[in-house]
């Protein structure tokens, strides 16, 4: 699933979520990318959300992903959503986030 972030005017892509969960939705990794000149402004924010609400959705059972540790701005974002972290035991420059996306109690 990919969820992208247009400009509705001039049709300018401005950032791109995505996720690819595995064949039984156990875990699913995520990928965000927003274009340099428009960071820090919520884009990513609201990508994250979207992949977060549709992952909850399905039901994905964790929601991962791998950001290099000079990302500054990524790992704030994951942070500030709520992502636990953990070093990645296959690459040191990596951390990796992940988050139990189980779907809200709804109280039926």
């Amino acid at each position: 699933m990919a969820f992208v972030a247009i400009d509705v005017a001039s049709g300018d892509l401005f950032g791109v979520s995505r996720l690819a969960a595995n064949p039984d939705y156990t875990d699913a990794e995520f990928a965000v990318v927003v274009r340099s000149d428009l960071q820090g402004r919520g884009i990513g924010w609201t990508l994250m959300q979207r992949l977060i609400e549709y992952a909850r959705a399905e039901p994905i059972g964790t929601l991962y992903g791998d950001v290099l540790r000079w990302n500054n701005g990524m790992i704030r974002l994951c942070r500030n959503l709520g992502f636990k972290e953990k070093t990645n035991p296959e690459d040191l420059e990596l951390v990796r986030f992940y988050m139990d996306t189980p779907q809200p109690n709804t109280g039926d």
